[in-house]
C-alpha cells in the first residue's frame, strides 16, 4: 500500500498537494483534481482500520449519507474510491476559509448572519430523515464570501436506522433532531459570549443582557433541556429573521487568500512536473539528482550544453553556408575559351535571374502553405514542395541554375496546386469535423478541426468548435457518470454532474437532452412525493396540508389528472367528514331546541349539496319552528300590547297551534309564560283618578269621564293616558302603567296652569 506524499497522482486523477488534518478514523489532504481543474480534499481511512469490516462499512456508510445531500450549505461529497494500492478515500469540495470560531465575539450583527443558512441545512438534512450529531463550530466553514459550510457527517445517524426507511419519524426521531437544535444552540451562544453557556447557572438574565427579546428566547428554547420543547431547524431560521438576523453571509477578513493561491499554483506546477516524468534522468522521491549531481550543478551544465548546441546547429552552419556561397559563387564562372566568355557570363547570368525570379514566387506559395498548415492536410504533397524546394537550393549552390529553376518550378507548380486546396480542405474537414462531433468521434474530430484551426487561427467559431472537439472525450464522461447516475435514481447528483458537463460544450446535444430527462425526472420525483405526501395528509384527515401538497403536484405537472382527481377525493371525504357532522350536530340542536343553529347547518348541508332531500326538509321544518318560538318570544318581550283585544286574541291563537306540538321544554316555557301574561294581561286593576270637577278628563282607550272629583276605574293591564281639557288652562297630559306587580297610587287630572 503506497505512502501517501506531496505530488503523488491517484486514481491518474488526483495530485497530492498538501495534509489538511488527521482525526482518530481518517485523514483529509488537499489535492488537484486534474480532470476537472479544480481543487478537491480528499478524506482516508486511517491505514490502521483498512482490516476493520466495521471501519470500512462505516467509512463507506458516512460517504453515501454525505452524498446524497445536495444543499448550497453543506460541503459537497463525490465519489469513493477503493483500490488496494492505497487506503480507501473519497473526493469533496474544498472549502477555502476559516470555520466558524472566526466570528466569536464579533460584532452580533454579523457574527449571527450565517445561522439561518445552517438551521435551513440542518432542516434539508432532517427532512432526508439524517441527523448530523456533530453541530460545532470546526465543522463549520465559512467560504472567502463568508457563506457557511456544514461537513462532517462522520457521525451523522438516519432517522430509518430506528423507525425503518419511509416510516413516519417518531418521538425518538424526534428527540435525535433536536439534539442537533440543542448543539446549533450551544453554537450560537458560544459566538455571541464567546465560551460555551454554564447550564450551572441561569442563562435567561445572562442571555437578556446582550441581546434583543425575540433573540434572547429563541436561544433559550434552544437550549432547553426538554426536547421537545425545542423549535425545529425550520423555525429556528424563521424565528432569526424575526429577531432581525435574517440569513445572510458574513463578512470577514480572510488572510490566507495569498497561501491558497499559492496552493494553487504548487499543484500546477506539481501535476506539470508528474506529466513530464518520463523525461527525467535517474530521479528518486521527487529530487532532482542526477548520477550523485546536484540540482544547481545539473541545470548550469544543462544550460551550457544547450548554449554550444545552439551554436553548432545555427551559428556554425551560417558561417559555413557563407564561404561556400562565396566558393560556388566563383567556381559558377567557367573557364572557357576567352573568345565566348561574354556569351557564357550573361547565359549564367540569365540563368541564374530566372531562377532567382521562380524562388521569389516560390516562397510566397510555400510561406502560405506553411501559414495554412499545409503539413497537416497535404503531408506528402507538401514533403515534396519542400523536397523540390530544397533540391533547387542544392543546385543553386552548386552554380547549375537551369536546374535550380526546374526544382523550383516544380515545388511552384506543386504549391500553386495545394494553394488552391485550401478552401476545399478548409470546408471538408470543417464538414467532417462537425459530423465527428455530432457522431461523438472525438478523435476524429479533433484531427480535423486542428487542420481546420491550422488553416484559419484567427477564426473564432472554428477555435469554438476545435476546443468543443478537445473537451468531448471528457464531456462523454461526464455523460456515462450522470445517465448511470440517473439510472439509479440520485437525480440531482446527475443533474450536477451533466451542467459540468455542459460548462465543457454548451452546446452538445446528447447533454441538453440529459438534462431534460433528468429534469423531468427530478419533476416526476417530486411529482410523486407531493402525491404521496398528500395521501399521508389525507389518511391522517389533514386537509389544509393535504391541499397545499396537491396543488403543488398539480404546478408540476398541470396536464396531469392524478392531482384533480386527488383533491376530488379530499373535497368528497371533507364533505362527507363535514356532513357527518352538521348532521350530529342538527340532531342535537333540534332535540335542545335550537332552531336558529339547526337551520344555519341545514343551510351548510344545502351549500355542499344543493339537492339534499334530507336537508331541503329540515330546514322547512326547523325554519317553521324557528318562526314559532320568535312569534311566542315576541308577545313575550312585548306583553303590554296583550292588553290590545286584536293581539290578544292572535296570541291566544298561536297558543292554540303551539298546543299540537311536542311539549319540549323551550316550548313549553314559552307557551307557559305566554299563558301567564294572558291571563294577566286579561285580568282588570282598580285605578282611582282624582280631578276638580271643572277639568274634563279623557282616558285613551277607555273614553270621556267629563267632570268629576273622584272615579275609580277597572283597566287592564297596560299603558295608559289621561288628559285633562280647562278652558282658559293649558291642558294636561299624565301617561300611567296599569300592572299586577306595580302599587299604584291614585291620579290627580287637574287643569292648574292659566292661558
Amino acid at each position: 500500500m503506497h505512502t501517501l506524499s506531496k505530488g503523488l497522482l491517484l486514481d491518474q486523477r488526483y495530485m497530492l498537494v498538501r495534509p489538511l488534518g488527521e482525526g482518530g478514523m481518517a485523514f483529509v489532504w488537499l489535492a488537484r483534481d486534474i480532470k476537472l481543474d479544480l481543487m478537491v480534499a480528499l478524506k482516508f481511512l486511517n491505514k490502521d482500520l483498512t482490516k476493520n469490516k466495521r471501519s470500512l462499512d462505516s467509512f463507506k456508510r458516512e460517504w453515501e449519507i454525505s452524498s446524497n445531500l445536495i444543499h448550497s450549505n453543506i460541503v459537497r461529497v463525490f465519489e469513493f474510491h477503493a483500490d488496494m494500492t492505497f487506503t480507501p478515500f473519497y473526493s469533496m469540495q474544498y472549502i477555502k476559509g476559516p470555520d466558524l470560531s472566526v466570528l466569536c465575539e464579533g460584532e452580533i450583527s454579523n457574527s449571527l448572519k450565517p445561522f439561518g443558512l445552517i438551521a435551513d441545512a440542518i432542516h434539508y438534512a432532517h427532512q432526508r430523515e439524517i441527523i448530523h450529531g456533530d453541530i460545532k463550530a470546526s465543522n463549520i466553514i465559512l467560504n472567502t464570501e463568508g457563506n457557511p459550510f456544514l461537513l462532517d457527517f462522520g457521525i451523522a445517524s438516519a432517522a430509518s436506522d430506528f423507525t425503518g426507511f419511509g416510516k413516519n419519524i417518531n418521538s425518538f426521531d424526534q428527540i435525535q433532531m433536536a439534539d442537533d437544535i440543542f448543539s446549533l444552540g450551544i453554537l450560537m451562544y458560544e459566538v455571541i459570549f464567546g465560551v460555551p453557556p454554564n447550564f450551572e447557572k441561569a442563562l435567561g438574565p445572562v442571555i437578556q443582557k446582550k441581546v434583543n427579546q425575540d433573540l434572547g428566547l429563541l436561544v433559550l428554547s434552544m437550549l432547553d433541556p426538554n426536547p421537545s420543547m425545542r423549535p425545529v431547524a425550520k423555525d429556528v431560521k424563521s424565528l432569526l429573521k424575526k429577531a432581525g438576523f435574517p440569513a445572510n453571509k458574513a463578512s470577514f477578513i480572510f488572510e490566507d487568500e495569498l497561501e491558497f493561491e499559492n496552493e494553487v499554483i504548487e499543484a500546477d506546477l506539481l501535476n506539470k512536473q508528474n506529466n513530464n516524468t518520463e523525461n527525467r534522468v535517474d530521479i528518486d522521491n521527487n529530487t532532482l539528482e542526477v548520477n550523485g549531481i546536484s540540482r544547481k550543478t545539473f541545470f548550469i551544465s544543462l544550460c551550457l550544453i544547450l548554449i554550444v548546441c545552439f551554436s553548432v546547429i545555427f551559428v556554425l552552419p551560417e558561417t559555413v553556408n557563407t564561404d561556400k556561397e562565396i566558393t560556388k559563387d566563383l567556381n559558377a564562372i567557367p573557364i572557357v575559351d576567352p573568345e565566348n566568355n561574354a556569351d557564357v557570363i550573361d547565359r549564367t547570368l540569365q540563368a541564374r535571374k530566372k531562377a532567382d525570379n521562380m524562388l521569389a514566387n516560390l516562397l510566397v506559395e510555400f510561406n502560405l502553405l506553411e501559414d495554412k498548415g499545409a503539413d497537416k492536410w497535404a503531408n506528402s504533397i507538401f514533403q515534396s514542395v519542400k523536397n523540390n524546394y530544397n533540391y533547387g537550393d542544392s543546385a543553386y549552390l552548386d552554380g547549375n541554375y537551369d536546374s535550380a529553376f526546374k526544382f523550383y518550378e516544380t515545388a511552384f507548380e506543386e504549391s500553386k496546386k495545394l494553394s488552391g486546396r485550401i478552401d476545399q480542405e478548409l470546408n471538408i474537414n470543417l464538414e467532417a469535423g462537425k459530423n465527428a462531433l455530432d457522431n461523438n468521434k472525438y478523435n476524429d474530430a479533433i484531427g480535423h478541426l486542428d487542420i481546420v484551426t491550422s488553416i484559419e487561427p484567427n477564426n473564432l467559431d472554428y477555435a469554438h468548435y476545435y476546443k468543443r472537439a478537445l473537451n468531448l472525450e471528457e464531456v462523454l464522461n461526464l455523460n456515462s457518470q450522470s445517465a448511470a447516475l440517473l439510472r439509479e435514481g440520485k437525480f440531482e447528483y446527475a443533474r450536477e454532474i451533466i451542467l459540468t458537463a455542459l460548462q465543457f460544450d454548451s452546446e452538445f446535444q446528447p447533454s441538453k437532452d440529459l438534462l431534460q430527462e433528468i429534469d423531468a425526472s427530478i419533476t416526476r420525483d417530486r411529482f410523486e412525493k407531493r402525491m404521496s405526501e398528500g395521501f399521508i395528509a389525507l389518511g391522517g384527515l389533514d386537509f389544509q396540508s393535504a391541499r397545499v401538497l396537491f396543488s403543488d403536484a398539480k404546478s408540476l405537472y398541470p396536464d396531469s389528472s392524478e392531482p384533480i382527481d386527488a383533491m376530488l377525493q379530499l373535497e368528497q371525504i371533507e364533505n362527507d367528514i363535514l356532513i357527518a357532522g352538521l348532521v350530529e350536530n342538527i340532531k342535537e340542536y333540534e332535540e335542545t331546541e335550537q332552531w336558529e343553529f339547526a337551520v344555519a347547518s341545514y343551510q351548510e348541508l344545502l351549500r355542499i349539496d344543493k339537492d339534499m332531500r334530507f336537508a331541503k326538509d329540515g330546514l322547512f321544518d326547523a325554519s317553521g319552528r324557528l318562526e314559532l318560538h320568535n312569534k311566542l318570544q315576541a308577545y313575550i318581550d312585548d306583553y303590554d300590547t296583550l292588553s290590545d283585544p286584536q293581539v290578544m286574541q292572535q296570541a291566544i291563537d298561536l297558543l292554540v297551534k303551539v298546543s299540537v306540538f311536542e311539549k319540549k321544554p323551550r316550548l313549553a316555557s314559552q307557551a307557559k309564560e305566554l299563558s301567564r301574561l294572558l291571563k294577566r294581561a286579561n285580568t282588570p286593576i282598580k285605578v282611582n283618578l282624582l280631578s276638580d270637577n271643572l277639568t274634563n278628563v279623557t282616558v285613551y282607550r277607555v273614553g270621556n269621564l267629563n267632570f268629576f272629583a273622584e272615579k275609580l276605574l277597572s283597566l287592564r293591564p297596560g299603558q295608559y293616558v289621561a288628559v285633562g281639557a280647562r278652558d282658559g288652562y293649558r291642558d294636561v297630559r299624565i301617561e300611567f302603567t296599569v300592572a299586577p306587580e306595580i302599587e299604584l297610587k291614585p291620579i290627580v287630572i287637574i287643569c292648574e296652569e292659566p292661558i
